[in-house]
Protein backbone atom coordinates (compact mmCIF):
# COMPACT_ATOMS: atom_id res chain seq x y z
CA UNK A 1 0.00 0.00 0.00
CA UNK A 2 2.74 2.47 0.97
CA UNK A 3 4.67 1.74 -2.21
CA UNK A 4 1.65 2.55 -4.42
CA UNK A 5 0.93 5.78 -2.53
CA UNK A 6 4.60 6.75 -2.67
CA UNK A 7 4.71 6.42 -6.46
CA UNK A 8 1.29 8.09 -6.89
CA UNK A 9 2.59 11.14 -5.03
CA UNK A 10 5.83 11.26 -7.03
CA UNK A 11 3.91 11.10 -10.30
CA UNK A 12 2.10 14.33 -9.45
CA UNK A 13 5.26 16.35 -8.82
CA UNK A 14 6.42 18.89 -11.41
CA UNK A 15 10.12 18.12 -10.96
CA UNK A 16 11.59 15.13 -12.76
CA UNK A 17 11.99 12.28 -10.26
CA UNK A 18 13.89 8.99 -10.45
CA UNK A 19 13.80 6.14 -7.93
CA UNK A 20 16.51 3.47 -7.88
CA UNK A 21 16.87 0.15 -6.08
CA UNK A 22 20.17 -0.03 -4.19
CA UNK A 23 19.60 -3.73 -3.40
CA UNK A 24 19.92 -4.83 -7.02
CA UNK A 25 23.11 -4.94 -9.06
CA UNK A 26 24.07 -1.54 -10.50
CA UNK A 27 21.36 0.34 -8.57
CA UNK A 28 18.84 0.22 -11.45
CA UNK A 29 16.05 2.71 -12.03
CA UNK A 30 12.74 1.27 -10.87
CA UNK A 31 10.55 4.32 -11.43
CA UNK A 32 10.54 7.68 -13.21
CA UNK A 33 7.68 10.16 -13.20
CA UNK A 34 6.19 11.76 -16.32
CA UNK A 35 8.16 14.99 -15.74
CA UNK A 36 11.33 12.88 -16.07
CA UNK A 37 10.19 11.20 -19.29
CA UNK A 38 9.13 14.58 -20.70
CA UNK A 39 12.52 16.16 -19.93
CA UNK A 40 14.73 13.36 -21.19
CA UNK A 41 12.54 11.91 -23.95
CA UNK A 42 12.77 8.29 -22.82
CA UNK A 43 9.70 6.12 -22.47
CA UNK A 44 9.29 4.38 -19.13
CA UNK A 45 10.17 0.98 -20.56
CA UNK A 46 13.36 2.39 -22.13
CA UNK A 47 14.78 3.65 -18.85
CA UNK A 48 13.45 1.36 -16.10
CA UNK A 49 16.04 -1.32 -15.32
CA UNK A 50 18.94 0.85 -16.50
CA UNK A 51 21.41 2.82 -14.39
CA UNK A 52 21.27 6.64 -14.39
CA UNK A 53 24.68 6.59 -16.14
CA UNK A 54 22.67 6.30 -19.33
CA UNK A 55 21.94 10.04 -19.04
CA UNK A 56 25.58 11.15 -18.93
CA UNK A 57 27.23 8.42 -21.00
CA UNK A 58 28.78 11.05 -23.30
CA UNK A 59 30.32 12.96 -20.40
CA UNK A 60 31.70 10.52 -17.83
CA UNK A 61 34.53 12.68 -16.45
CA UNK A 62 32.46 15.02 -14.28
CA UNK A 63 33.58 15.56 -10.68
CA UNK A 64 29.94 15.39 -9.63
CA UNK A 65 29.74 11.74 -10.70
CA UNK A 66 32.45 10.74 -8.25
CA UNK A 67 30.64 12.67 -5.50
CA UNK A 68 27.38 10.88 -6.34
CA UNK A 69 29.01 7.43 -6.21
CA UNK A 70 30.59 8.28 -2.86
CA UNK A 71 27.29 9.54 -1.40
CA UNK A 72 25.45 6.42 -2.57
CA UNK A 73 28.13 4.17 -1.11
CA UNK A 74 27.85 6.03 2.22
CA UNK A 75 24.03 6.23 2.03
CA UNK A 76 24.08 10.02 2.31
CA UNK A 77 22.16 12.82 0.60
CA UNK A 78 23.94 14.97 -1.95
CA UNK A 79 23.23 17.98 -4.18
CA UNK A 80 25.20 18.38 -7.41
CA UNK A 81 25.07 20.08 -10.79
CA UNK A 82 25.37 17.59 -13.62
CA UNK A 83 25.53 17.60 -17.40
CA UNK A 84 23.14 15.00 -18.79
CA UNK A 85 21.90 14.19 -22.27
CA UNK A 86 18.38 13.68 -23.56
CA UNK A 87 17.47 10.68 -25.68
CA UNK A 88 18.01 12.74 -28.83
CA UNK A 89 21.47 13.84 -27.64
CA UNK A 90 20.76 17.37 -26.43
CA UNK A 91 22.85 18.62 -23.52
CA UNK A 92 20.83 19.36 -20.38
CA UNK A 93 22.11 20.84 -17.12
CA UNK A 94 20.43 19.74 -13.91
CA UNK A 95 20.71 20.50 -10.25
CA UNK A 96 20.12 17.11 -8.69
CA UNK A 97 19.35 16.16 -5.12
CA UNK A 98 19.82 12.48 -4.33
CA UNK A 99 18.54 11.16 -1.01
CA UNK A 100 18.40 7.73 0.59
CA UNK A 101 14.90 6.59 1.57
CA UNK A 102 14.70 4.37 4.67
CA UNK A 103 11.98 2.26 6.26
CA UNK A 104 9.85 3.60 9.14
CA UNK A 105 12.45 2.64 11.73
CA UNK A 106 15.14 4.36 9.65
CA UNK A 107 17.18 1.18 9.81
CA UNK A 108 16.94 -0.29 6.33
CA UNK A 109 17.69 1.54 3.10
CA UNK A 110 14.80 1.04 0.67
CA UNK A 111 15.46 3.37 -2.29
CA UNK A 112 17.46 6.28 -3.55
CA UNK A 113 15.35 9.20 -4.73
CA UNK A 114 16.70 11.68 -7.27
CA UNK A 115 15.00 15.04 -7.75
CA UNK A 116 16.05 16.98 -10.84
CA UNK A 117 15.76 20.68 -11.57
CA UNK A 118 16.46 21.64 -15.16
CA UNK A 119 18.81 24.64 -15.18
CA UNK A 120 19.82 24.45 -18.85
CA UNK A 121 18.49 27.91 -19.74
CA UNK A 122 20.26 29.46 -16.74
CA UNK A 123 23.52 27.76 -17.72
CA UNK A 124 23.23 29.07 -21.30
CA UNK A 125 22.71 32.61 -19.98
CA UNK A 126 25.78 32.29 -17.77
CA UNK A 127 27.85 31.09 -20.73
CA UNK A 128 26.71 34.11 -22.78
CA UNK A 129 27.64 36.45 -19.93
CA UNK A 130 31.11 34.91 -19.71
CA UNK A 131 31.65 35.48 -23.43
CA UNK A 132 30.63 39.14 -23.09
CA UNK A 133 32.80 39.85 -20.06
Amino acid sequence: MFKEQFFDIIEQLKNPIVVTNPHEYDNPIIYVNSAFTNLFGYKNEEIVGKNCRLLHSKDKKQDALHKIREAIREEKSIEVNLRNYTKDGKLAYEDITISPIYDKQKEKLIYFLGIYKDVTSIQHLLEKLHRIV
